[in-house]
């Protein structure tokens, strides 16, 4: 299965916990969860950036940053 979460900067804390739970459970075995959140609104102290800390000293997390497209991208230009 794959889940894909966007704007979770936004989150509040029921719901940083549910994805917690979900990540961490035991039971869990067939999951891709992408998660997408605006780095700038996350800074240190924010319950994200807490919740990612903690999860990445325990499994396995990518990150990849997607920086704007530039003016060529977008214009069809090659």
């Amino acid at each position: 299965m794959v889940l894909f979460l966007d704007d979770l900067h936004w989150s509040d804390a029921p719901t940083l916990e549910l994805l917690r739970r979900i990540v961490t459970s035991r039971e869990q075995t067939h999951l891709l969860l992408i998660a997408a959140y605006r780095s700038n609104e996350v800074v240190p102290g924010h319950p994200l950036s807490t919740l990612l800390e903690t999860l990445k000293n325990q499994y396995n997390i990518d990150y990849l940053p997607v920086e704007p497209l530039d003016k060529e991208a977008v214009s069809g230009g090659g």
